[in-house]
């Protein structure tokens, strides 16, 4: 039996070196897959205090941006669905549906 780390992959003998390394590989790619990697964004020192004073006392840079994502998110929505864009009243609505389907 092949173990990696907490992974335990059963093995047959008759498994070749390759089937074996192949099998290796995605346990090793599956156990790193989780993993995420950080990355650094340049930032103005304006932006980066901007986006400090968004947050509270020992709140990370990156909980204050996927806090204000989040916030960006319900707003785009907010404004989709409070749109009076391509919209007709309800009095419009029903001068329309009585013209088409009179009774």
């Amino acid at each position: 039996m092949l173990k990696l780390g907490h992974f335990h992959l059963p093995q047959s003998p008759d498994m070749g070196s390759r089937e074996r390394l192949s099998r290796e590989r995605l346990i090793y790619y599956n156990a790193y897959s989780n993993y995420t990697m950080n990355s650094t964004i340049q930032l103005s020192k304006e932006t980066k205090d901007q986006i400090s004073s968004l947050g509270a006392k020992g709140e990370t840079y990156e909980e204050i941006i996927k806090r204000m994502y989040q916030y960006a998110i319900k707003e785009q929505l907010r404004e989709f669905l409070m749109s009076s864009k391509d919209t007709i009243t309800l009095e419009e609505a029903k001068r329309r549906h009585a013209e088409r389907w009179p009774e």
